[in-house]
């Protein structure tokens, strides 16, 4: 665990991880492009707790914005981070 301007986050910190861009594919799945240049694609249904249940709405869900390298929901009150969503995506290799 690790704070950031009063906020704390789970796991490692990683400043080499950011999130690039997102775009929705399904039902909370989004293809996510890494400052590493890979995409991936991470599976929102994972996320629990309170902090989380705005985005059971399809149309939160999908207002998602990259904000300085991370995704964010509800005008930024909601955000996960960076080094989360690679370690629980998997990776993405177009056909």
């Amino acid at each position: 665990m690790y704070e950031v301007n009063g906020i704390c986050f789970a796991g490692e910190k990683n400043d080499s991880i950011k999130v690039v861009a997102a775009k929705f594919i399904a039902d909370k799945i989004l293809l996510v492009k890494f400052s590493t240049g890979e995409m991936r694609l991470f599976d929102a249904a994972k996320l629990t707790g309170n902090a989380f249940n705005p985005l059971k709405n399809q149309e939160v869900f999908q207002a998602f914005e990259v904000q300085h390298g991370v995704l964010t929901w509800d005008h930024g009150e909601i955000d996960i981070a960076p080094e989360y969503v690679y370690e629980e995506s998997t990776p993405y290799k177009p056909e």
